[in-house]
């Protein structure tokens, strides 16, 4: 079964472009440091609040699976919803 969403003109869908065996996880805050993009400017674009963001960097709270599906097609791939994953 493949899980296809379509929000905001971002296409979602059920495939991993990042986590190959033996690559690292990418943590969202990570991605955002990494790329200079700050909380607020990616909360707007992923249509989410400013504190809901913040939780999802500290790790106060895990996005909801759709929310995990919208962060990983607003991050090209870089943050897929495996690595939200508690081991």
């Amino acid at each position: 079964m493949i899980l296809i969403l379509q929000y905001d003109g971002w296409h979602v869908d059920d495939t991993d472009t990042n986590n190959f065996i033996g690559e690292q996880k990418m943590k969202l805050k990570d991605y955002l440091i990494k790329n200079k993009i700050k909380m607020i400017e990616f909360s707007k674009s992923a249509g989410v609040g400013y504190n809901t963001v913040c939780n999802w960097c500290s790790g106060r709270k895990l996005p909801s699976e759709i929310s995990q599906a919208l962060i990983q097609s607003a991050t090209h791939g870089k943050v897929t919803r495996k690595d939200w994953k508690v081991e």
